[in-house]
């Protein structure tokens, strides 16, 4: 969930606004509010989130206003609902007046992310983070969203064969259940890639050759009677399109080519 947003965070003991602050992503900021805050923060707001930790509560996530077109208009709105808070009594655990949301450079991004190469989160930080994401349902991302996704993953390059063959190790021997395999079967359902897609799809893959990891994996292996019986099942009726026809004929004069040449 995206958006700018100014929200509070309220003591469920005694129903006390505590902190004012501001997000433009919403689901990430109340997830974060339903963990632990981080050891090394020991701020004030930090400190009275781990009090309510210890008698078992997280504070209470409330919107207050979502009118900011701008993130300088939710800077102006931070500091106006801080003051406006704190000239009534309020006892908020801001450290300051608010306003301070500015986005990171690419140097500062460059250095936060060469500062984390390396990490690795212990067995008992795993647990957590599987805990707090288990049963949560992610909402459409926006345009806005992915166009971030995209420029992270332009910034980051291409994965290199070291962290392929990491992935590939990991996957190995993994059975994914019947229950997720519905499920990922019925989001795929009736789902069409655009033209533009299916072109850059078309463009990855040409030219792309199996690995000799892969190839060792596909050895030997059987396709079950059941298998084959789904797969035909799925064709039935199909009919190829002459230009599909065409592509499929010189792929296959290519394979046996290559096979000829080894000989």
């Amino acid at each position: 969930m995206t958006g700018n947003v100014i929200y509070c965070l309220v003591d469920p003991r005694n129903d006390m606004m505590r902190y004012v602050g501001q997000t433009t992503r919403l689901g990430q900021r109340q997830r974060r509010y339903r963990g632990e805050p981080s050891p090394s923060d020991r701020s004030h707001c930090a400190n009275w989130r781990r009090n309510l930790g210890s008698a078992g509560l997280i504070p209470e996530f409330i919107v207050l206003d979502r009118s900011a077109k701008s993130l300088d208009e939710l800077n102006a709105l931070e500091e106006h609902y801080i003051k406006l808070f704190r000239d009534v009594g309020t006892p908020l655990t801001n450290l300051d007046s608010g306003g301070r949301n500015n986005a990171r450079s690419e140097e500062t991004c460059a250095k936060i992310s060469s500062s984390l190469l390396g990490h690795a989160h212990t067995d008992e930080t795993r647990a957590k983070m599987s805990a707090s994401h288990t049963g949560m349902k992610m909402p459409p991302f926006s345009d806005e969203h992915l166009a971030r996704m995209r420029a992270t993953q332009q910034r980051r390059g291409p994965i290199s064969d070291e962290t392929r063959a990491k992935l590939s190790a990991a996957h190995i021997g993994r059975v994914v259940s019947a229950e997720t395999r519905a499920k990922l079967s019925a989001a795929h359902k009736g789902r069409k890639f655009s033209a533009e897609t299916r072109a850059k799809i078309s463009a990855a893959k040409k030219g792309r050759r199996m690995s000799d990891a892969a190839k060792s994996l596909l050895r030997g292996r059987t396709v079950s009677s059941e298998t084959r019986a789904k797969i035909s099942a799925v064709n039935k009726g199909k009919k190829l399109s002459t230009e599909h026809r065409a592509k499929i004929s010189v792929s296959l004069l290519r394979h046996w080519a290559l096979l000829r040449d080894k000989e």
